[in-house]
């Protein structure tokens, strides 16, 4: 009995530790923030301190698409959401973005408190969790879009779920890729693929490598020796899935980047999206955003699901760890 007693209060002290950890980070990490609790606003941005080169100069329109023909899909690592404090914040941000499919990764949230994450204003809940307050990956997607859960693994590493998107099933995948050895994830992943044999793809996510580091990857050439790339099991399935970089189509020899290490003093692009060519077609914008809450940039897209696809519009964007650039560019074109 005693060492019962004992062994759950190391596990509580435990929590809390890791509670107070991500309180500090924050503190020391962020600028101060203000969120007014009864308006959709936020009066002043919550952003990482750091080489961060520019922001946003225009803001896009976030209002509903649910009566549109878009559909707009956000990817994000976020760092951990064990304290209440950043919770709130995170949610009421998620919220103001009114995003129709929302995927984050590294929640560190455990199975057993998954209760933490319903929020029925986000959309209908997907899960991936580990038994400990590590990993995890979680998804919400609106009432308006038929979802159904295919696959989520015990790790917080993969989830998979059907969504229907203008009548077409397509399986939408979340990876959230370790820091260690990938070939593992990744072959199980082409396994699940080629048992499961839909039509039309997506894998986003925190990929924890880079394609080509001479563009994925700024910092002194030590670490670049040393920077991982993805493995050739996951080069392999993009081509035999017939599946893309939709970002660096977009933005051939373009330098732009997710994620800034402050050990290293290094930037890399780690986020993803990839897609099979009747999904990318249909994106009409794709955007870098900048460090908001958490030590990685958000990567937004949006689908253009009308029968003619209308001309793109043109968002002027400085930087979020970038250069500028201008949407759309000409497929093929160098900013």
């Amino acid at each position: 009995m005693f060492f019962e007693q004992q062994l759950n209060r190391e596990g509580e002290d435990e929590d809390q530790e890791g509670v107070r950890r991500e309180e500090r980070e924050m503190s020391d990490v962020h600028k101060k923030v203000n969120i007014i609790d009864n308006k959709d606003e936020i009066t002043e941005r919550e952003i990482t301190e750091g080489p961060r080169i520019s922001e946003l100069q225009e803001v896009p329109s976030t209002g509903s698409n649910r009566n549109t023909n878009l559909c707009d899909c956000i990817s994000w690592n976020i760092n951990g959401l064990n304290s209440p404090i950043k919770q709130k914040k995170l949610f009421k941000y998620l919220q103001i973005q009114k995003a129709d499919i929302i995927a984050l990764q590294e929640v560190h949230i455990a199975q057993k408190q998954k209760y933490l994450l319903e929020n029925k204003k986000l959309g209908n809940l997907f899960l991936a969790l580990d038994q400990k307050k590590k990993k995890g990956i979680v998804l919400y997607i609106k009432d308006w879009i038929p979802a159904s859960l295919i696959y989520s693994d015990k790790e917080g590493r993969t989830l998979m779920v059907e969504v229907e998107i203008r009548k077409t099933k397509t399986l939408l995948v979340v990876i959230y890729a370790p820091n260690g050895p990938q070939e593992s994830l990744f072959q199980k992943l082409h396994n699940k693929l080629k048992e499961l044999q839909y039509q039309e793809l997506c894998i986003i996510g925190d990929f924890n490598a880079v394609i080509d580091k001479s563009l994925d990857y700024k910092g002194n050439n030590t670490n670049l020796e040393k920077k991982k790339k993805l493995p050739k099991v996951f080069l392999d399935l993009t081509k035999e899935f017939n599946i893309s970089d939709v970002w660096r189509e977009r933005n051939i020899g373009k330098k732009q980047f997710t994620y800034y290490s402050n050990c290293h003093m290094s930037w890399s692009r780690l986020d993803m999206m990839w897609m099979t060519k009747k999904l990318n077609s249909e994106i009409l914008d794709i955007t870098m955003e900048p460090n908001v809450l958490a030590d990685h940039n958000m990567i937004s897209i949006e689908l253009y699901l009308a029968k003619e696809k209308a001309k793109g519009k043109i968002k002027t964007i400085t930087g979020c760890h970038g250069e500028m650039g201008v949407w759309p560019p000409r497929l093929g074109a160098v900013p």
